[in-house]
């Protein structure tokens, strides 16, 4: 399983007592030299998160599950138990993030998150981990 997109991401947003995270791409029409008012958002979703280690944004962004996790991780795995250790790999740098889960979904929203509105469902799910 991989998601791999080109595009700019950065953390969106992180609520500590619920151990979720978005990082999120948005694509506005003016940048695409289009009139149309409706942006595209891609979110990547994380819940259960045990640990992060990720920068303040990604110039393309190429998410898996780890398979040759070092032996801090796999530790950390036994610790906690039922967790994935997802690996991401932008500009030929490798960052890792521990969670219960990952879905990356593809939206029109702005400024409405699912960590803030749970209500909300996502127009097309490209990838669940």
């Amino acid at each position: 399983m991989q998601f791999k997109s080109e595009n700019y991401f950065q953390p969106w947003i992180y609520i500590v007592s619920h151990s979720q995270m978005i990082i999120r791409n948005q694509t506005y029409p003016s940048v695409r030299g289009e009139t149309d008012p409706i942006c595209d958002t891609i979110d990547i979703e994380f819940w259960g998160i045990d640990y992060i280690n990720i920068p303040t944004s990604f110039r393309g962004i190429d998410i898996q599950i780890e398979s040759n996790p070092s032996t801090l991780l796999q530790d950390y795995k036994k610790k906690w138990g039922g967790v994935k250790i997802f690996k991401i790999i932008s500009e030929k740098q490798i960052y890792h993030i521990i969670a219960a889960g990952c879905v990356v979904g593809k939206s029109h929203w702005v400024n409405e998150d699912r960590l803030s509105n749970f209500s909300l469902k996502y127009d097309e799910v490209l990838m669940k981990f």
